[in-house]
């Protein structure tokens, strides 16, 4: 060989531009899997509960200082007779969804606010139901 450090030189980038060219590749197919999987949906209970707050808080202005960014906590609660129930609770906030015994029937909601803590005390109550993307109030009451 004439030139053996030249040879090698082209060896050594070969495999490395082959090593490279994998390795994109690998990372380029993990990233198409990842974006081709589809995003978890909200479950119907979380679609309730956001329905029925944002109800709240357009149709009630003065609860509009209790209302905010929630991180919701609670789920399934354990019943031996339907209907299927859902607690969630939140900045004192407690919000119960009952589902319906038959497909055709509205989703039960009732949600309770209670202050805690120095100042003025409130208590909100509010019932309502919905169905198909609708809101339905049923009983509201604000107390200081």
């Amino acid at each position: 060989m004439k030139y053996p450090k030249i040879v090698s030189l082209l060896l050594i980038l070969a495999v490395f531009g082959s090593v490279a060219g994998a390795v994109w590749a690998l990372n380029s197919l993990e990233a198409e899997a990842v974006s081709n999987k589809p995003m978890p949906k909200l479950m119907i209970q979380e679609y309730i509960r956001s329905d029925a707050v944002a109800f709240i808080a357009a149709s009630h202005p003065e609860t509009a200082q209790f209302m905010g960014n929630f991180t919701w906590i609670g789920g399934a609660v354990q019943t031996l007779m339907p209907p299927e129930t859902y607690i969630y609770s939140s900045r004192g906030w407690t919000l119960m969804i009952q589902y319906p015994l038959k497909a055709s029937q509205a989703y039960s909601i009732t949600a309770e606010y209670t202050s805690s803590g120095i100042g003025i005390p409130y208590k909100i109550s509010w019932a309502g139901t919905w169905e198909n993307g609708n809101v339905t109030e049923t009983a509201y009451s604000f107390s200081q």
